[in-house]
């Protein structure tokens, strides 16, 4: 995550859950100072293995989040700013009240079939 590179290559440049786990998953970023967010950008898996068209129509990629929120720490107290239900697209843009924090992360709660849950980018704005 901190290669710059929003997919997988060369390297693995992903987030993966332990299948073994029980869901919620979580995967957060840390900051050493405060940090102005109030938009994320995430990347999950998905059109990786065969050219787009391949997909069958309303393919959902197993591995991509489908129930998860995004949250920011607060005074050592982690809150919601987005709940998401039902997700399939692999890229998604989330804008909320900006907040200084030095931590967020992205709770999975579901994914659309795999027993891990995979995350490929995260990266915060101030807007």
């Amino acid at each position: 995550m901190l290669s710059g590179e929003g997919r997988p290559y060369h390297f693995t440049n992903q987030w993966s859950s332990d299948p073994n786990q029980a869901m919620p998953q979580w995967c957060a970023r840390e900051w050493d100072s405060l940090q102005l967010i109030g938009a994320t950008d995430v990347r999950f898996p998905g059109n990786m293995l065969r050219e787009y068209w391949a997909y069958g129509p309303f393919y959902r990629d197993p591995q991509c989040p489908k129930d998860y929120v995004v949250e920011v720490c607060l005074e050592g107290e982690w809150r919601s700013v987005v709940k998401v239900s039902g997700n399939y697209q692999r890229f998604r843009r989330h804008q909320f009240t900006a907040l200084m924090t030095t931590k967020l992360r992205i709770v999975v709660f579901a994914t659309n079939g795999d027993p891990r849950a995979a995350i490929y980018d995260i990266r915060c704005y101030a807007e």
